[in-house]
């Protein structure tokens, strides 16, 4: 699905789309780790 008016398109493009949801999942797995570790 590229658009039509960029015939270059960066091949990073969808790895920096999906940025936030592997910060989002680190931190949840470092949350849940701790939290395990403390009970």
């Amino acid at each position: 699905m590229r658009p039509t008016g960029q015939p270059n398109v960066d091949p990073n493009a969808e790895l920096r789309g999906f940025e936030p949801l592997r910060v989002v999942l680190a931190l949840g797995g470092l949350l849940l780790g701790l939290v395990m570790s403390l009970h």
